[in-house]
């Protein structure tokens, strides 16, 4: 199950539970056996854009259906483009710009991946059951980040910055975004910069995936298929 964010939405966790509770719902009527959701790495912190897919898992628990899979997949390399506007930032200012602090490294996922792996677990014949985490290819600094995608979009010379909740906030509600989801960004932004853990379990084969932000990044931004 994959709920994308509506920014048209008034109040961005009154639309996720009222989801869940429709979700709850169907899967009671349908009698599934299994369902993989996917969530959020950080899901377990119930802190900014993570509540909802917390919300999501409670429902989801609730069902009491034989085999419950929760697939908590990390930053989406798609955030770069569809959300933050990367190459528009970076084309008109040289400079790219998010809430995030500079230094940290943050678990970074193609969602071509993510579907893999739920097809992956949903075809299984006896897939371990329970919360699944997925750091994607690798850890990366919004600086690393920032580089990678310059290089791909053939643009020299583009300098990260983090800039202030506040300024962020301003920013994000002038572009039209709802003030609900305007802070639920944030309080993400700031659960990740206060080191607050977003994986539970160590980075290894299973949780690693093969597509790079390099490649992504390639496809996404150059037009390159990889």
């Amino acid at each position: 199950m994959l709920v994308p964010f509506d920014l048209a939405s008034a109040d961005l966790h009154a639309r996720d539970d009222a989801i869940a509770e429709r979700l709850e719902r169907a899967i009671r009527r349908s009698g599934v056996p299994r369902v993989v959701l996917l969530s959020g790495l950080n899901a377990h912190l119930r802190r900014g854009t993570s509540l909802g897919a917390a919300l999501m898992e409670e429902r989801l628990r609730a069902c009491s259906i034989p085999e419950p899979i929760v697939l908590r997949a990390g930053w989406f390399m798609e955030n770069f483009t569809d959300g933050l506007g990367f190459r528009a930032q970076a084309e008109n200012t040289g400079v790219f710009r998010t809430p995030f602090t500079a230094h940290r490294p943050m678990p970074t996922v193609a969602a071509r991946d993510v579907g893999q792996r739920a097809a992956e677990l949903l075809t299984q014949r006896h897939p371990r059951l329970g919360v699944h985490e997925l750091h994607g290819h690798a850890d990366l600094t919004m600086t690393e980040a920032t580089a990678i995608l310059a290089e791909a979009a053939g643009l020299s010379d583009v300098a990260y910055e983090q800039v202030g909740y506040e300024t962020a906030r301003a920013s994000m509600l002038a572009s039209g975004m709802p003030p609900s989801f305007a802070d639920a960004v944030v309080e993400t932004a700031r659960s990740f910069n206060d080191a607050q853990p977003w994986a539970l379990a160590p980075r290894d084969d299973e949780t690693t995936t093969s597509t790079s932000l390099r490649d992504w990044a390639h496809a996404a931004l150059a037009g390159v298929t990889t």
